[in-house]
């Protein structure tokens, strides 16, 4: 009997940590508040479905504090070539605690997924580090993810799932993670979108895979863990956020994710589907509404197929 099919979601919890160097707060705050709100409506809607899910959260996160943000840095900080890239510029302007400054905080957030069934919690490192960015080292990624572990710890949330910020999955740092008891990342999707260059024309290719085929169902098999290397649950499909510049694409959107979860539940595959939650936090009704439709669409697959909701942790373990 061939194995069914996998679902698995996963989400990067980041707060404004992850686009401190690209938005204002003026405008995207309340769209990282709403978001917050959202994901936490969203627990309630897996928990409904008994869906299982990976929430890759942001190291500075888990703080109750600033002091406690400082009580945690790492031994050595990254050296970016561009300063605007590190999230700790900022610590001197952060407010003192998430009712003071919730845009930088999260402690609630992740208290509702630890109460939440069958969801696992997994880094996203410390800082948001950007692996691939001019000026850090080896020396202070390892210090910046082993500053997220321990304030994790605090918590009693042991991490052995990683997702690199940016998705930027460098091998020699993959190992790095493997050494000290990392088992699984989200890896890049694989295919030849995003060995285009320049890069506009490849946001120009990505941005019509969202709502065309063009890159196929990019299911894979599950993935076998052989206790020597880190497992790679390979993204298959970034969840766009509602869009009203495109609203009469959003029926194609959501059409394209279920081809491909219908392939999946047909052939045996994984299927992972990813997004932010404060991606969410423009449009956010609409949002969890979308979700709602993909999930009563995973329920059908399940009673057709037997498709199976799996997080990243439990499909390194080979569990399904």
């Amino acid at each position: 009997m061939s194995r069914p099919g996998i679902l698995c979601i996963s989400m990067d919890v980041e707060h404004f940590w992850g686009v401190h160097d690209s938005q204002k707060i003026q405008r995207f705050g309340p769209a990282i508040l709403a978001g917050k709100q959202a994901a936490k409506e969203m627990l309630e809607l897996l928990k409904a479905y008994e869906i299982h899910g990976t929430w890759a959260v942001v190291g500075f996160l888990f703080a109750d504090n600033k002091e406690e943000i400082l009580k945690y840095l790492p031994v050595q900080l990254p050296q970016y070539t561009n300063p605007i890239r590190s999230g700790y510029r900022l610590l001197d302007s952060l407010g003192e605690d998430e009712s003071s400054d919730p845009i930088f905080y999260g402690k609630s957030l992740i208290e509702a997924i630890q109460k939440t069934p069958y969801q696992e919690i997994a880094s996203h490192t410390f800082s948001h580090y950007y692996c691939n960015e001019r000026g850090q080292t080896s020396e202070t990624f390892e210090a910046d993810l082993a500053a997220a572990l321990r304030i994790a710890e605090k918590v009693d949330c042991r991490i052995t799932s990683i997702i690199f910020p940016r998705n930027e999955c460098r091998s020699d740092y993959i190992e790095k993670c493997f050494e000290i008891g990392f088992t699984a990342y989200r890896g890049q999707e694989e295919n030849w979108i995003y060995r285009i260059k320049p890069v506009p024309v490849k946001r120009m290719f990505r941005l019509l895979d969202a709502y065309l085929p063009l890159t196929g169902h990019n299911g894979y098999p599950p993935p076998i863990p052989d206790g020597k290397h880190m497992v790679n649950i390979t993204g298959s499909r970034f969840f766009r956020p509602y869009s009203m510049e495109l609203a009469g694409l959003e029926g194609l959107k959501l059409a394209r994710i279920k081809g491909q979860m219908r392939q999946a539940a047909q052939k045996g595959l994984v299927f992972h589907l990813w997004w932010h939650p404060h991606n969410m936090g423009f449009n956010p009704q609409i949002s969890l509404e979308q979700v709602r439709d993909i999930l009563d669409y995973y329920q059908s697959l399940k009673q057709q197929y037997g498709f199976l909701s799996r997080n990243m942790q439990e499909i390194a373990r080979g569990d399904f």
